[in-house]
């Protein structure tokens, strides 16, 4: 019986321990990237390894791009709009005779 019991309590010490130096370590990294720049394009830099040219090509790209975005979103609604009405059926009272 008590070693059962022995197993059982050192697995929920590794366990908690796992969990407890995990949580640590990612508050860490998630205070260390939060911390470390106000521009919201460095973690484009960072993830592919751009360098400077290739980030000045990035942030011409992206500054070009939100002046246009609230256009775009408008006629995208618009068209989803036209989309979702139902196009009118066309009905008929014509019966066609069964065949016997």
């Amino acid at each position: 019986m008590k070693r059962p019991l022995l197993i059982l309590v050192i697995a929920l010490l590794a366990g908690s321990a796992l969990f407890a130096s995990s949580y640590l370590m990612s508050r860490r990294v998630s205070e260390a990237c939060g911390t470390g720049s106000t521009d919201n394009l460095e973690w484009l830099r960072q993830e592919f390894h751009l360098s400077d040219a290739e980030m000045a090509r990035m942030r011409e790209l992206h500054d070009g791009y939100l002046p246009n975005s609230p256009g775009c979103a408008l006629k995208s609604r618009q068209k989803n709009r036209s989309w979702s009405k139902p196009s009118p059926v066309r009905r008929t009272s014509v019966l066609l005779p069964l065949r016997n």
